[in-house]
């Protein structure tokens, strides 16, 4: 699923992307940018996937989404972006939001593989969402980047997913694979993680990342819309925080 939607991602993509020939592409900016990919939409992905199997979508996303101080400390460390408390403070924030809209429904789910699965994805975000930085640096051009990654990513867990996976292979889960992969690979790639690489070249990594906690609060929000569910006071009071934080990361 991640290198078929993947690979939907840089089809759609490459119509807007400047062309670029890998062989003039320098050797040390494409490791970078090949371990962004696969640490981010690759690593990252799948192992928060399996944390929600074994601890429910709250605590896995609260341990996930430390990613954000990991790609921060990677900012402040090496890639030359200022400390500031604000942008410490503001990440805080939008952590505890999260915190706030997310646990309780699985309070009693606890596994410590589930937790080390989560921890891995957080590691896996954190570095490969840093890594974007020194790619839009290097080239100038988010959509080149964008593209590059989403190759990248296809590439390499396309090949994987069918030696894997080719058991589970029936009609009616490839349908809805294909289906999942379209609609994702349109929505979170091209437009979210594009969106986010500009953000990146504006603002930096530091700020671009808070900005990420409101992901699963909205996505909580609207799946409760749609499904006519109440909307409880802790999803406000998370979207609040997380808000804030945005707000306090841009003083």
């Amino acid at each position: 699923f991640i290198g078929l939607r993947s690979f939907v991602g840089f089809l759609v993509l490459s119509a807007l992307a400047n062309p670029l020939v890998l062989s003039e592409l320098d050797p040390y900016l494409f490791i970078i940018i090949f371990v962004s990919a696969v640490s981010d939409m690759g690593i990252g992905t799948l192992f928060y996937t399996k944390s929600i199997e074994y601890l429910g979508g709250g605590h896995a996303t609260v341990i996930s989404y430390t990613y954000i101080f990991v790609s921060q400390a990677i900012a402040f460390t090496f890639l030359g972006e200022s400390f500031t408390p604000s942008l410490v403070a503001g990440a805080t924030l939008a952590l505890v939001g999260v915190a706030i809209a997310l646990l309780g429904a699985d309070s009693s789910r606890r596994d410590a593989a589930g937790v080390v699965y989560a921890v891995v994805a957080s590691l896996g975000w954190g570095i490969g969402t840093a890594l974007i930085k020194p790619g839009v640096e290097a080239l100038g051009d988010p959509t080149l980047v964008t593209n590059l990654r989403l190759l990248a990513t296809a590439a390499t867990f396309t090949p994987i997913g069918l030696v894997l996976e080719k058991q589970a292979m029936k009609r009616e889960i490839v349908k809805n694979l294909v289906f999942a992969s379209i609609t994702t690979g349109v929505i979170s790639l091209v437009i979210g993680v594009l969106l986010f690489t500009y953000a990146v070249k504006q603002i930096g990594i530091s700020a671009s990342v808070i900005a990420q906690a409101l992901t699963p609060i909205l996505s909580q929000i609207l799946t409760r819309v749609i499904n006519k569910e109440e909307l409880k006071t802790k999803h406000i009071i998370g979207g609040i925080l997380v808000s804030t934080g945005i707000a306090v990361a841009s003083i």
